[in-house]
This record gives C-alpha cells, sequence and structure tokens, in this order.
C-alpha cells in the first residue's frame, strides 16, 4: 500500500459493490430454483434437498456446501444423489445460470432456498 494514503473510500465501495452482487446473485439463484421446484423436481430430490438443510449431521455442513467454487457440483450431488462436474453444469444451465453463478455460492444457496420454500409450501398438502 502507498504511505500515507487513505483507502477507506475505496474499501466501502468495493464492500458496497459486493453487497449488491450477492444480492443480485442471491435472488436470481432463489428465482432459478423456484422454477426447478414448481416445474421439474420431484419427491425424493425435495426430500433429499430437506433432509440435508434440515439434520444434524449436515447442519455444519450447509453452509460449507456454498463456499468455493464446487459449490454447484456438491447441491446437485445433494438433490440427485450423484452429481459429475459435467452434469452439475447442464443442470444449472437449464435454468439459466452462467458459468459466474455457478461458482458463486450465494447463487447456488439461492436455489436451494428458492427451492425449498416451494416445497415447504406443497409438502404437507400430498
Amino acid at each position: 500500500m502507498s504511505k500515507g494514503k487513505d483507502f477507506s473510500g475505496v474499501i466501502s465501495r468495493l464492500r458496497a459493490l459486493k453487497e449488491a452482487s450477492d444480492v443480485d446473485n442471491q435472488k436470481s439463484g432463489f428465482e432459478a430454483g423456484q422454477k426447478w421446484a414448481e416445474n421439474d423436481a420431484d419427491l425424493n430430490e425435495f426430500r433429499r434437498l430437506e433432509k440435508a438443510s434440515d439434520s444434524e449431521s449436515y447442519r455444519s455442513g450447509w453452509s460449507e456446501l456454498f463456499e468455493g467454487e464446487n459449490s454447484a457440483v456438491a447441491l446437485h450431488a445433494v438433490i440427485v444423489g450423484y452429481s459429475s462436474a459435467a452434469e452439475a453444469l447442464e443442470f444449472f444451465e437449464s435454468y439459466g445460470a452462467s458459468q459466474e453463478e455457478m461458482q458463486d455460492g450465494t447463487y447456488i444457496r439461492g436455489f436451494a432456498e428458492g427451492a425449498l420454500e416451494i416445497w415447504k409450501a406443497v409438502k404437507d398438502e400430498l
């Protein structure tokens, strides 16, 4: 860093941009997850997703699921029971995710939360 320079303004601006990007990515993921849930998800996929989000054994791992660049593969594995990078790529692309979004844990968490919201709203009616 340059001596004597105050970069607090730059830091604040970049933090605000990051936060806005995270909000946008979460919203996009949430909408894509709802689209999947409404049109394509089956009972077993919903149950696996709910179990992963609710169970004690998964709880600590649930948050970790959305960290790092492989969160799309990890979530896809939870949903279908297995996954390869190619399968996860095809799955999330089919719901409009970009390469960048698939590497963003905020988008992937939004996807899971959107799907779970639909499941929780309908499961007791089955």
